[in-house]
């Protein structure tokens, strides 16, 4: 190990020395992104921008005007000293004028509704963050639990069952559980991570929905081998190639990463090691796309393997492990076609098979009555048909999804009898949506209004067949004043319903039939965002939310000290969220805030005795704020975020002492990109949990002390 960093170190001053370089970055003057392929040439050299919109200034000479030319911008000149003095050089995007057609690349007017944050998974993210529920609790106000390597995400007081998460538009929460594991996905083999609060088209969900995507979007060839090391033992190592033919791609991705995972923690005062925490993960993925200039095809399909202990619950009198582990292996696929079948209409096809296995073991008997194996298959299969017909100040869009999803064995953990259960569920939802522009020459410049619905048809069997019918439906409107263009006012209201999961079904009838009801919710949401360039680029966005729940779905105890899943609450979350960035000294220092309050409460009727009525939802904090501090010069980059999480409860009474203190968690990385030859390299050294700071996220299950990683990329076109 020490031989290698050695060799980095080495190669990386040889680098700086042998090869100085001097990089300026070319962006969007609105947006901001980079702009890759740009020429940028002189009389005597000539040279494009890479995938990341930068090129080195000193393959030209001092005293020269460099000239930056783009199909999709307009040219500018700018010279040697004044290009070496800013850093920066901003293109202003052309515009396109034949006869009566004027494409200025405006977004769907549904788009322009939606309170959303796109996250890039660029490369220096991968150097810092291996997984996407990381990604996650560093970039949102998400509320991501960490079961010590399963991880799942929770919005505005809702459970995670509430969080709808697609990958390449195709629905893969897990049906028998209704939660789906961050913790699988590798950033490695990600591009780009989209968190909606609010949407109108597509599945209607008040809590959040999460989009995954892969692909090759910036259509190039490389290939980037890499591997990272922490102080726990944990190793990575991954690989990407992507290759492209005129209209034809085709990408690859592989990753595996493994550990023992028996990092150190503080219990009363004592340190102590996490026992049967450990992790082997295996994840190959592939990727195929078409498109010419109507139609895109692409497919998409990733094996993931998964084994990992499962800790014992850490209390006073229980310290040791449970010798318990689940292997998971996992198929996920999914087709996309879109078609342009007109300037004004097309069509999409989303079609995904998700398999999936899970074996618990229990060599000690600690957590099955009955055996100690169980074992679980589950098969999901979907097609969502779309059509849209849109113009520039109307849209219209129609689908249809089709879902069938079976489990064999849901008599599993808890259960009492031996009696295997399987499970199966038939989908049909109709989706339907539009949106309208209104320009206006008053006080308000402009009013999009967009509304949107869904009718779901279930048929169900679970012991007996069952039928259940829900509707959805939800507005947004969006109003811009004349006194600012980029000052927006968006208001949300919401309708919406969650099915219970396979196993809320059929541990509520354990002891008696139970049919459960789907949970209702009603949601408000208010928002203000602006965008401004004083000092540098920055945003800012302030959301008031309001959402009201009946229905919702309890685990309570039996007389047989089970947890048995009821419809006993109805509950109310509201709160503020807030959040600003901003761009600094020509985008060399990027600070970016989000705070959130958010008070999540039990409204249930109370009764005699009932020490749960007002109190807040447990694991929900009341305060949560991120703060990060991002510095990008020449070849170096430092990023330093802050955490903060207050105080929850872990039982329904809010009592002090089952509660979890506040913590604070402190990050830093830095990293240096730079070239060899022809091979571009990225270090980054991390330090995670800097203040050593001893913190549950979940009670019982504590997470690592101060930890350091060392991640190096490969990357060659």
């Amino acid at each position: 190990m020490q031989n290698i960093l050695k060799i980095i170190l080495l190669l990386f001053l040889l680098s700086r020395n042998i090869f100085p370089q001097i990089f300026i970055e070319v962006k969007d003057s609105v947006t901001g992104k980079p702009v890759r392929n740009a020429l940028v040439f002189t009389s005597a050299a000539r040279t494009f921008t890479n995938e990341e919109g930068k090129f080195d200034l000193l393959l030209f000479q001092r005293g020269d005007t460099l000239k930056i030319s783009h199909l999709s911008y307009l040219p500018k000149n700018i010279t040697y000293t004044h290009a070496l003095k800013k850093g920066l050089i901003l293109l202003t995007e052309r515009e396109f004028k034949t006869g009566e057609v004027r494409i200025i690349g405006e977004k769907p007017l549904e788009e322009k509704t939606k309170i959303k944050t796109d996250i890039k998974i660029s490369p220096d993210t991968k150097g810092t963050i291996l997984s996407i529920g990381d990604i996650l609790k560093k970039r949102t106000l998400l509320f991501v639990k960490d079961y010590g390597g399963l991880q799942t995400v929770s919005f505005r007081g809702m459970s995670a069952e509430n969080t709808l998460v697609l990958f390449n538009e195709a629905r893969v929460n897990d049906l028998q559980t209704g939660t789906f594991d961050f913790s699988i996905f590798p950033t490695s083999g990600l591009n780009k991570v989209e968190y909606v609060k609010n949407s109108t088209s597509g599945f209607l969900t008040s809590g959040g929905i999460i989009k995954l995507f892969s692909g090759n979007p910036k259509g190039e060839d490389n290939s980037v081998f890499g591997a990272a090391f922490n102080s726990n033992s944990t190793q990575n190592y991954f690989a990407s190639v992507k290759k492209v033919w005129d209209k034809y791609s085709l990408s690859f991705n592989a990753n595996r990463s493994f550990s023992p995972n028996k990092y150190s923690y503080i219990f009363e005062g004592k340190k102590h090691f996490r026992e049967n925490a450990f992790f082997s993960k295996s994840f190959l993925s592939g990727e195929t796309e078409w498109k010419n200039k109507n139609i895109i095809l692409k497919f998409y399909s990733h094996y993931s393997h998964l084994l990992n202990g499962l800790p014992g619950f850490v209390v006073s009198n229980n310290l040791a492990s449970s010798k318990a582990s689940s292997l998971s292996n996992s198929f996920l696929s999914v087709a996309n076609a879109d078609v342009r079948l007109s300037r004004h209409n097309s069509l999409k096809s989303i079609l995904s098979f998700n398999s999936q296995s899970l074996i618990l073991n229990d060599p000690a008997g600690q957590l099955f009555y009955t055996d100690k194996k169980q074992c679980t298959h589950f098969y999901d299969y979907s097609i969502l048909n779309k059509y849209r017909h849109g113009t520039k100040n109307f849209e219209f869009s129609f689908a249809h999804y089709f879902n069938f999803g079976k489990v064999d064995n849901l008599a599993s953990a808890i259960a009492v009898s031996k009696k295997q259960t399987s499970a199966e569920r038939i989908e049909n939802i109709l989706l339907g949506n539009f949106s309208y522009r209104l320009k206006l020459n008053s006080v308000l410049r402009e009013i999009v209004f967009s509304a949107g619905a869904n009718y779901l048809l279930i048929n169900e069997k679970i012991n007996s067949s069952e039928n259940y019918s829900y509707f959805s439906n939800a507005i947004s409107v969006l109003l811009t004043p004349q006194l600012s263009k980029n000052l927006e006012l968006i208001f949300s209201l919401k309708n919406n319903y969650r099915h219970p999961t396979f196993n809320e079904r059929f541990y509520s009838g354990l002891f008696g039939s139970s049919n459960l009801q789907g949970e209702e919710y009603h949601s408000l949401d208010v928002t203000l965002r602006s965008s401004f360039n004083y000092i540098g680029k920055g945003t800012l966005e302030l959301s008031y939310f309001n959402i009201f729940g009946n229905n919702k779905i309890i685990w309570v105890p039996s007389r047989l000290a089970l947890q048995i899943p009821r419809n006993i609450a109805r509950v109310k979350s509201q709160g503020l969220e807030f959040s600003f960035s901003q761009w600094l000294w020509y985008k060399i220092f990027y600070l970016d805030f989000r705070y959130a309050y958010t008070q999540s409460k039990n409204i249930s009727q109370p009764k005699p005795g009932d020490e749960t009525y007002g109190k807040q939802l447990i694991y929900t904090p009341y305060h949560k704020a991120i703060l990060t501090f991002n510095a990008d010069y020449s070849i170096w980059k430092f990023s330093t975020s802050f955490l903060f999480t207050g105080k929850r409860y872990f039982t329904p009474d809010n009592t002090e002492r089952n509660s979890l203190n506040p913590y604070f968690l402190l990050d830093f990385s830095l990293s240096a990109d730079f070239k060899i030859f022809f091979v571009q390299n990225l270090i980054t050294f991390n330090i995670y949990n800097a203040l050593n700071e001893n913190y549950l996220v979940i009670q019982s299950y504590p997470m690592p002390l101060r930890t350091y990683s060392i991640n190096y990329q490969m990357r060659l076109k």
